[in-house]
């Protein structure tokens, strides 16, 4: 198996301006690093992150998943910025 150093969710996008504002505000704070042109990157824990790209073709056709340590303390964050909280749906072994 390689060794691996860092893993990113790479998220392509129409309007990279539109998407990096928005991420700033879901993630509270500016990209760590924004590497070239059309990227920007946020380090979200230990050697894992986002990278929002500029790439009009396949944006919209990415999933992420992120999992917290605490969703009610997760969910109060986003609520203290303006973010409203929807259960859409609920896996198998919830109740």
């Amino acid at each position: 198996m390689p060794s691996f150093k860092d893993v990113y969710a790479v998220l392509p996008v129409s309007d990279h301006a539109a998407a990096v504002t928005w991420y700033e505000r879901w993630i509270g704070r500016r990209p760590d690093t924004e590497p070239m042109e059309g990227v920007a990157e946020w380090r979200i824990t230990g050697n894992a992150g986002l990278q929002v790209a500029h790439d009009p073709e396949t944006a919209g056709k990415s999933t992420v998943v992120l999992v917290v340590e605490d969703i009610g303390e997760t969910v109060g964050s986003l609520a203290e910025r303006g973010w409203t909280a929807v259960r859409s749906r609920t896996s198998a072994s919830s109740n």
